[in-house]
């Protein structure tokens, strides 16, 4: 298959182990690398893995620190869109060297799809306290952007002028909304929550002190308000909130001005 017919995950998934590898080592930014002590010469299937079945469009990338390291450094799960577009499934970028929170697995050991399945109070309670927020094993690595580049380049390599990126947590959506993101879905849930935080408000009323995840400090940041939903002080699971970017063109939204 010429590579400038290439305008897939499924195309690039029928393509031979080397040129998919071509492929994909694109998205792991070169800032990523120095930070991590890595070269472009690391990129081999020691610290760089990926999960593409012929013919589906869907891919999850890994690179491991170290090739022994429990968590990876950096995760990106992409998936075709039915309308000819690529998603953000899943991004998730850690601290290998950081402290872990065992927040994906409950304290009888079973997955807890990183808190959405299941919780571990315990663990939760020593992440916020450390600073992260829902969803995070370990501390951040601050490096969105210089990936975001990346799923810019590989986008427009198969001929795509916009992506669309899935919002893990509520705090995912801010993250996106500062990196040029415009809303696909779910604009109006962000400014009803945003609302909701206001003081005398249903969701800052919420923040009752009755346990670590409902303080009223949280009402003033992005994480904060993410661990009280996750909390569930909306009555409902999170979800529904999608966004995009579009190459070359980021948007200017803002539904929270707070800190993150």
């Amino acid at each position: 298959m010429n590579p400038t017919s290439v305008l897939s995950l499924q195309q690039i998934n029928s393509l031979d182990q080397t040129a998919q590898r071509h492929w994909y080592t694109q998205l792991v930014p070169e800032p990523l690398l120095d930070l991590l002590g890595l070269t472009e010469d690391d990129l081999d299937d020691r610290h760089f893995t990926f999960t593409a079945a012929p013919n589906q469009g869907f891919v999850k990338l890994q690179l491991h620190a170290h090739p022994d390291d429990r968590d990876a450094a950096y995760t990106i799960e992409l998936a075709d869109t039915s309308d000819g577009h690529t998603e953000a499934v899943f991004l998730s970028l850690l601290d290998p060297a950081a402290a872990r929170f065992d927040i994906d697995v409950d304290e009888q050991g079973h997955d807890t799809r990183l808190g959405t399945a299941g919780r571990n109070l315990k663990a939760e309670q020593q992440a916020i306290i450390s600073g992260l927020a829902p969803g995070q094993v370990r501390r951040g690595l601050r490096m969105a952007e210089a990936v975001f580049s990346k799923v810019d380049q590989f986008c427009a390599a198969l001929g795509q002028n916009m992506w669309v990126g899935k919002a893990f947590a509520y705090h995912n959506a801010i993250i996106f909304e500062r990196h040029g993101f415009g809303y696909v879905e779910g604009r109006e849930l962000m400014d009803q929550i945003n609302s909701g935080f206001q003081q005398g408000g249903p969701l800052y009323l919420a923040l009752d002190g009755s346990n670590p995840f409902r303080q009223l400090v949280q009402a003033g940041t992005a994480h904060g308000r993410s661990w009280a939903i996750r909390d569930g002080v909306l009555g409902a699971p999170w979800g529904g909130v999608k966004l995009f970017r579009q190459v070359g063109a980021l948007q200017q939204i803002r539904t929270f001005a707070g800190p993150y």
